[in-house]
């Protein structure tokens, strides 16, 4: 999954790419990544909010492209926002 996952990063926009490495791999809070980039917490918050969006999308469409399945595993469903059961 974190192969995905990776993949999925690549292809995202250099703002959102920025985004996501700031939050997740910095672990920068939305505070100080708005003072890093010279914008509100607020702003930095709906930042974040597009780019793990934009990420999910990619993650599900890249799963749903994949020839094996992942929908047995309860962290894929976690992270992709579904239940195998609905």
């Amino acid at each position: 999954m974190t192969d995905i996952i990776g993949k999925c990063v690549k292809q995202l926009e250099p703002e959102d790419k920025r985004i996501i490495d700031l939050y997740y791999y910095q672990n920068l809070n939305q505070t100080q990544i708005g003072e890093k980039l010279g914008i509100s917490q607020r702003h930095a918050g709906r930042m974040i909010n597009h780019a793990v969006e934009r990420l999910r999308r990619l993650v599900i469409k890249e799963v749903n492209s994949a020839k094996f399945p992942f929908f047995d595993d309860p962290v894929a469903n976690y992270i992709l926002g579904t239940d195998p059961e609905e």
